[in-house]
């Protein structure tokens, strides 16, 4: 198989996959209309779906050693040898790029993403619920399908051509840093129907499934 019908391939594997997570999608549903019952069929894919944050967070924390090594010998190079390289700057945003697309989940997981509104705040723990369900349901889930639907086909193109730098001492794995993003789109969408199967259990009365990340925890490295 060459590379072009590899590329084909994986472009129409993720239009699927975005088509084939709808039903996790209504796992938040199912918790909200069947209380106890539904939490107990979710409480493996909220698992699975942290563990997958966690991995992904880790692999982060990584990276991002990475990139502080690599921007600290770019300023070496730099100003200590008057020497320049494409390649070592490239790798250096790949790796920012990666960490940062990577660590979303975890993001969400802690509840580390940025709000924007003033009432939220005073609201009880039932009311928060009902707001966080209602943006999993209008916002995020939607759009995070639509990412990786979309994104489908560019990113297989990508890899048809084998995409690299545009400069000639660039890396040559452009297609690879595009891979990320249906990468955050499917980390991002199973940590959202986590929390969204958390904040269902919250409002049908049933235990919520225990987080594994705590909003001030520091993730070990």
């Amino acid at each position: 198989m060459d590379l072009a019908s590899f590329a084909a391939i994986a472009g129409q594997a993720l239009t699927v996959l975005g088509f084939a997570l709808a039903p996790f999608m209504a796992l938040p549903l199912l918790v909200l209309a069947s209380g106890r019952f539904g939490a107990e069929i979710a409480l493996p894919v909220t698992q699975i779906a942290e563990a997958a944050s966690a991995l992904a967070e880790r692999i982060a924390q990584v990276l991002l050693a990475l990139m502080t090594a690599l921007v600290g010998l770019i300023v070496v190079l730099r100003y200590g040898f008057g020497v320049s390289s494409n390649l070592l700057g490239e790798a250096s945003i790949y790796a920012h790029a990666f960490s940062f697309m990577l660590a979303a989940a975890a993001a969400l997981g802690r509840d580390g993403h940025v709000r924007v509104d003033v009432i939220y705040a005073r609201l009880s723990a039932r009311g928060k619920a009902i707001v966080n369900l209602f943006g999993y349901a209008v916002f995020t889930a939607p759009m995070l399908v639509a990412i990786l639907i979309f994104s489908g086909p560019y990113v297989a193109r990508s890899w048809a051509m084998g995409e690299r730098s545009a400069e000639s001492d660039g890396l040559a794995g452009l297609f690879l840093l595009k891979t990320a993003i249906p990468v955050f789109a499917v980390l991002l969408l199973a940590q959202a129907i986590a929390e969204a199967c958390r904040q269902a259990a919250i409002l049908s009365g049933a235990p919520p499934a225990p987080k594994r990340f705590a909003p001030d925890e520091i993730a070990p490295g």
